[in-house]
């Protein structure tokens, strides 16, 4: 992709970053300070570019039908989610077959910044937000992220994600990408692997300090499913209940 393809856009874009990342009158968490530090390519334009221009059409499918005997209650929705929810909805996780819906089940406990943003040389505490270290105050806290005694997330209620949402809906593609790639800058695209947590030596998350009790401590860090997804496998190869038994 051509330099020449962004250039019309540039102006619009400084514009509009200097209003979304100066212009609003907030305090700035870690996450929000990094992304002014971003270095974006053309290389990285373009990918982007081309990843905007093949979901833009995606419609999303009408609730699918389920049996009576796995009818559920709907789930309650977290306090103040974090502002990925508005793209990447409840279900984040839908590449890895294998892993997707292990992986999906922590998006209702673990914020998506407890994964996808662990910067270097930068200590973080982690929380149940909004109930501190009380698991069972709030059915839809999560695991959260704080530097410094300071939510590392921005919720949706925030001025920056209520002004971004806006002006999403109004930029060209092009002006798309290159916001795409800057609050993306500071994210890991991996978060850790299934033992960084689900193991007796594990050193992630302190699971004391989040309250949790010694069997649930226990069952978190000898857990079956965890333990076999964490196992290298042939691609493609399929899930049986007879591997979690072994």
């Amino acid at each position: 992709m051509s330099m020449s393809y962004f250039s019309s856009y540039l102006i619009r874009f400084l514009l509009l970053s200097l209003f979304l990342w100066a212009g609003v009158s907030q305090a700035e968490s870690l996450y929000l300070q990094q992304t002014k530090t971003v270095e974006i390519t053309e290389k990285m334009l373009a990918e982007t570019l081309e990843k905007l221009q093949q979901s833009k059409n995606q419609e999303l499918r009408e609730p699918l039908a389920v049996a009576p005997f796995h009818k559920r209650e709907p789930v309650k929705p977290a306090v103040e989610e974090a502002f990925c929810s508005d793209c990447h909805g409840p279900l984040p996780h839908s590449k890895d077959e294998r892993q997707r819906s292990f992986l999906n089940m922590h998006s209702r406990k673990v914020a998506c910044t407890t994964c996808h943003y662990r910067p270097e040389g930068i200590t973080l505490d982690y929380a149940w937000y909004p109930t501190g270290d009380n698991p069972d105050m709030d059915e839809s806290g999560r695991i959260t992220p704080f530097h410094q005694g300071e939510l590392v997330a921005v919720p949706t209620v925030a001025p920056f994600a209520i002004e971004l949402q806006r002006q999403w809906h109004l930029a060209a593609l092009a002006v798309k990408a290159r916001l795409h790639r800057r609050i993306h800058g500071p994210l890991e695209k991996e978060g850790p692997g299934c033992t960084d947590c689900h193991h007796q030596d594990q050193l992630f998350l302190d699971l004391d300090a989040l309250g949790l009790k010694p069997e649930e401590i226990r069952s978190i860090r000898t857990n079956r499913i965890a333990r076999f997804l964490g196992q290298k496998s042939p691609e493609g190869q399929q899930l049986q209940l007879r591997d979690l038994l072994q």
